[in-house]
């Protein structure tokens, strides 16, 4: 949790995960909250590499930036 934006932005892109947060719970990484149906088997500890040549493998990183959402 934090106010200051330049503090979060440098951490919302410094950290290499699938999904990061900004002033949200971590309950709210899931398939369903990202309107993308069932579980969808996010690994919170590390990303694949996001290599966009031909050869490569495509990840998508969800950055979520709240309010203090939680989720009952």
């Amino acid at each position: 949790m934090t106010e200051n934006k330049e503090h979060a932005e440098q951490f919302l892109k410094g950290v290499d995960s699938a999904a990061v947060l900004h002033n949200a719970s971590t309950r709210l990484h899931d398939g369903g909250v990202f309107g993308l149906g069932a579980e969808i088997g996010f690994d919170p500890q590390i990303a694949r590499p996001r290599d966009h040549g031909s050869q490569g493998t495509d990840t998508t990183k969800y950055i979520v930036r709240g309010t203090g959402q939680v989720r009952e």
